[in-house]
């Protein structure tokens, strides 16, 4: 799908669109992009969003009950005010958690910036952030700037350098020992309609990916 999205259910399956991968550019990003939304589980968001909304039902069918069309109104007051603001911190808890994640696994921190400058420019509406359910992208894309420091202690601290020198070998060998029916080519992602098994198989994203669908890891 050429939708720019990614969403994770609360059973721990991350779904990235195709859409989204020209944005990533390469793995560092995809690794951004899986890093937040697996930050979404290890954070338990869509038990607190479930806690939370069973209220928020009740309160909103209550204010349409006894304020008629004025209850509507009230109703939204609510979702601004009250709704959005929370979920808006749990996509800031989740990106930072995932900086973490994707920074300690040995992927370049600074991608996250990357992509977030790259969602920037590519929007084509803005919506005002009060009335939006995540942050702005030139908000990620600030608050993520002021935490590449520490992501980027982690990142030396974790040995990552020495780790991404054996990244071609370790794909060289795969290639090598793999025989011909588990070689496959460069590929980039699991799709949904059948999965990819075998020694040989890795995956590599590519900026230029136009091939639709979705993919779960």
């Amino acid at each position: 799908m050429s939708e720019q999205n990614a969403f994770v259910l609360p059973n721990g399956k991350v779904f990235v669109y195709t859409g989204i991968l020209p944005v990533c550019g390469n793995a560092d990003g995809l690794a951004a992009v899986l890093g937040h939304e697996i930050a979404h589980v290890l954070a338990h968001h869509q038990a607190e969003r479930m806690s939370h909304s069973i209220p928020s039902v009740i309160l909103t069918y209550g204010l349409v009950y006894l304020l008629g069309s004025l209850g509507h109104f009230a109703s939204q007051m609510l979702n601004w005010t009250v709704n959005l603001p929370n979920t808006r911190v749990q996509e800031a808890e989740a990106d930072n958690i995932g900086l973490m994640l994707m920074a300690k696994a040995c992927y370049n921190p600074r991608a996250v910036v990357d992509f977030w400058n790259h969602m920037h420019k590519s929007e084509r509406v803005r919506v005002p952030e009060f009335m939006s359910t995540h942050p702005s992208h030139f908000n990620r894309m600030q608050s993520m700037s002021e935490r590449l420091y520490k992501a980027e202690s982690l990142y030396e601290n974790s040995g990552c350098h020495m780790v991404r020198g054996y990244i071609p070998k370790f794909t060289d060998a795969i290639d090598h020992y793999a025989g011909p029916q588990e070689r496959a080519p460069p590929i980039r992602g699991h799709h949904p309609r059948g999965g990819h098994h075998g020694r040989g198989h890795h995956i590599q994203i590519q900026p230029d990916d136009s091939s639709d669908g979705e993919y779960f890891f």
